[in-house]
């Protein structure tokens, strides 16, 4: 085992060199360099240093640090900036199958690793693809997420190179909005532009935020703000509490907190029109919950930057809302059936409760249209990713 020898000088001046996991160029992105920028800050307030010169190349950095007198612990300040970068860059940089679908009812899914977006018929066979990686009109780099807009739009947000791309159907760019200015978060848009997001907290002690931005991207609203609950250094909580939003076809802005079932409806004009409070009964994290999501989801973290965890008592209430063409609300929930299905929770527009249904627990409700249900599902066993979809018969 490689045993490194370290001078530890108190006052003294040292040379870092500090290269990313497998040299993968993940500096040549701007929200890479955003996220290690607000990490180093953030540690740097907490523990100070004095840099002498900085040279940030695309798979490493070279840095001089002057450290205070009496102090020489320069491996705290690296594991905390280290541990603050790799836990924002993986809540941002996280690739997932995407979908949409038009009036016709066709798929259009994307796939953010291949960055391409392919357009299936009802029957599922692919007509058409398009999208090619680069900075141009019609290219991107990161793309999060698309959506179909009550206007035939298609929208697609590059997290990369910051910006809203609209779309025809037919994958002409009909327009591209710079989003340098928007803040890095989970973010949604509305049919006349305006932006809601939630606002990552600096630093380890920061506020975690709900805000509106109006179609110039100026910040208008706070719908709701929480500081986050400080832990000790590699100690990661896999259920932290987070929002979950969504905007519906009329240009309502649903959400709630993971915390709690109150499911707020904020209309266009930002005012708060109803709120859904819906008893609930915590469900208890089991040990064998705990081991089994370790294992299978977390175990490469662990093994890379020795994480340790602390899980909350309960589950959250839920992780994810959508809502459908008619704006009925679809809450994703903890629980399951007995067979290990997990239950969606159904409202309607008005904010009553209707029937709640199960899905196999590997599946995701992307879109639910003209009484179809499309989902995201795991991989086949080639390692494409698949779309299922199921008639609802509303009785």
């Amino acid at each position: 085992m490689t045993q490194y020898r370290r001078a530890y000088i108190p006052g003294g001046s040292f040379f870092f060199t500090v290269v990313t996991n497998n040299r993968k160029s993940i500096f040549k992105s701007a929200i890479s360099r955003e996220i290690l920028r607000e990490a180093w800050l953030t540690i740097h307030e907490k523990y100070p240093f004095t840099l002498i010169a900085c040279c940030l190349l695309p798979d490493h950095l070279h840095c001089i640090w002057t450290m205070p007198e009496n102090d020489s612990d320069y491996s705290l300040r690296w594991r905390g900036i280290k541990g603050l970068f790799s836990k924002e860059y993986n809540k941002v940089i996280k690739p997932a199958i995407k979908l949409s679908n038009d009036d016709s009812g066709n798929i259009y899914t994307l796939d953010p690793k291949e960055i391409r977006i392919r357009v299936f018929n009802p029957r599922g066979i692919l007509i058409e693809s398009f999208g090619f990686k680069g900075q141009g009109p019609g290219e991107f780099r990161g793309p999060a997420w698309l959506k179909i807009t009550p206007k035939e739009e298609l929208v697609v947000y590059d997290v990369l190179n910051r910006r809203f791309t609209y779309l025809a159907l037919d994958g002409t760019t009909v327009k591209t909005l710079n989003a340098k200015t928007v803040p890095f978060g989970k973010n949604d848009i509305d049919s006349k532009g305006n932006v809601y997001i939630h606002k990552l907290g600096r630093g380890l002690e920061g506020h975690e935020d709900l805000i509106k931005l109006n179609s110039s991207f100026i910040h208008t609203n706070t719908f709701f703000s929480f500081q986050k609950k400080r832990t000790p250094r590699r100690v990661f909580n896999p259920f932290p509490i987070a929002y979950y939003f969504t905007v519906t076809q009329s240009d309502k802005l649903i959400w709630f907190l993971s915390s709690s079932y109150i499911i707020h409806v904020v209309d266009p004009n930002s005012r708060e029109v109803m709120r859904i409070i819906k008893k609930h009964v915590p469900i208890k994290l089991t040990k064998q919950d705990k081991e089994l999501l370790i294992k299978t989801e977390y175990s490469k973290q662990q093994d890379v930057f020795q994480l340790e965890f602390e899980f909350p008592q309960y589950y959250p209430v839920a992780s994810g809302v959508i809502t459908d063409d008619q704006e009925r609300i679809y809450i994703r929930t903890y629980e399951k059936d007995d067979q290990g299905s997990i239950f969606y929770d159904v409202f309607s527009p008005e904010g009553r409760y209707i029937l709640r249904f199960s899905i196999n627990e590997m599946e995701e409700v992307e879109v639910v249209k003209d009484n179809r249900l499309y989902c995201k599902t795991v991989s086949n066993a080639d390692g494409v990713p698949l779309v299922t979809r199921y008639k609802l018969d509303w009785k």
